[in-house]
């Protein structure tokens, strides 16, 4: 059972957790920062922290943050802010908070569902029963095949049978796990392939592909309005979309399904398409990439810190957004002499693909630095790019079927 305190200055979220047998409520909401501290120094242990940003408008956030990690080391912590909240939603990131809603009526409902972990498993032990039955029926080893991640994937692009064998790959983690670093190498590594490529930097707070790639951010022709108008052409199988953040900060409203379309028209003319994701996924826009893409490569660094941080995006996906574990794919980036041992690792993260281990190397300095694509490690981004292969070939082998 999960021990919850809630500070959202309303007591409505507070009274809902309350009717869910999984929860324990410690406390009255509180309305005040300095009342969480105090409901902590009263309870020996409080799993989740639900805070409304409203609540913190007076209070000086780095350090209020710091203090409460420190207080409250394994705690989970949600915050639900209002769209006008000044809340630097990266340096949560930084500190290893991911759930981050906005604080409407749709948001509180869906969070709650996503807790009331009972109705889930029921709804779940029925899906079990009834595929136990569809199998004994069919009496077919090889229906299990069929029930594999790339139906799933199928399903969630919801869009017409493409003949062009397209992977679109989302690559996610951490707040400076090297997100934009490894999307650009492994996009240029595959278009010297003679793969056609587009590399998408989607992080639109911290983009960064433009100064990597030594190109302008924004182009000097078109307008910003026009996304496509945005996309630079490095090489001939290489293009390079920036910028976003103009279209996407702008009073333009951007409607998920004009993502859907520009996605669908990038399907038709490449081979692959890479996305440089933000840290902080919770956003529409970038839950329906990572819903349309292939696969999700989600880099983490092998510490305690970097996977307790992978782990609460992970959820995000799984949990809360209801995606099929097979479409994760784990590869963990900066590791040194002094990560967490593979055997552990592995035992972590079982329920997923583990694709490889890149050793932090000095040479990401001048890589970065000299404004210049270089290969490094060239093996290891070898062993990414027959994965990709691999998974694009039995997608469009089963989808074809």
């Amino acid at each position: 059972m999960k021990r919850v305190i809630t500070a959202m200055g309303d007591p409505y979220l507070n009274n809902k957790l309350k009717e869910i047998t999984e929860i324990e409520v410690i406390s009255k909401d509180i309305l005040y920062p300095e009342g969480i501290f105090e409901t902590l120094d009263q309870v020996s242990k409080i799993d989740m922290i639900i805070i409304s940003a409203t609540i913190l408008m007076s209070t000086e956030i780095e350090y209020f943050f710091n203090q409460l990690l420190k207080k409250c080391e394994n705690t989970e912590i949600v915050i639900f802010m209002e769209e006008n909240t000044n809340l630097d939603i990266s340096f949560l990131n930084s500190i290893g908070i991911y759930k981050i809603y906005p604080q409407e009526d749709k948001a509180v409902e869906g969070f709650l569902g996503s807790l009331n972990t009972k109705k889930e498993i029921n709804h779940i032990s029925k899906e079990i029963s009834e595929l136990k039955e569809i199998i004994l029926q069919k009496k077919n080893k090889n229906i299990l095949k069929k029930l594999s991640k790339h139906d799933v994937v199928k399903k969630e692009k919801e869009t017409t049978e493409i003949k062009h064998t397209v992977s679109i790959v989302s690559i996610t983690g951490n707040y400076g796990i090297g997100k934009s670093v490894f999307s650009t190498i492994l996009a240029q590594y595959v278009e010297n392939k003679k793969e056609k490529v587009l590399l998408v930097d989607f992080d639109l707070t911290n983009s960064c592909v433009h100064t990597i790639m030594g190109i302008q951010k924004y182009p000097n022709h078109g307008t910003f309005k026009q996304i496509e108008k945005l996309i630079n052409s490095v090489t001939p199988h290489l293009d390079v979309l920036t910028g976003l953040d103009c279209v996407f900060h702008s009073e333009e409203i951007i409607e998920v399904i004009r993502i859907k379309e520009m996605i669908h028209i990038w399907e038709k003319e490449y081979d692959y398409i890479f996305i440089d994701m933000p840290a902080n996924i919770q956003d529409k826009n970038t839950k329906t990439i990572l819903s349309m893409s292939n696969e999700i490569i989600v880099l983490v660094e092998p510490n305690l810190v970097g996977i307790k941080k992978a782990k609460n995006i992970i959820e995000t996906c799984r949990i809360d957004w209801k995606m099929h574990q097979d479409k994760i794919k784990i590869i963990f980036n900066k590791t040194d002499s002094y990560k967490i041992t593979e055997e552990i690792l592995q035992e972590i993260f079982s329920d997923y693909e583990i694709w490889c281990y890149i050793p932090y190397d000095p040479k990401y300095s001048l890589f970065i630095n000299q404004n210049k694509v270089m290969q490094i490690q060239e093996e290891v981004y070898q062993n990414v790019y027959e994965k990709l292969q691999r998974e694009r070939k039995e997608y469009y082998g089963r989808t074809n079927n």
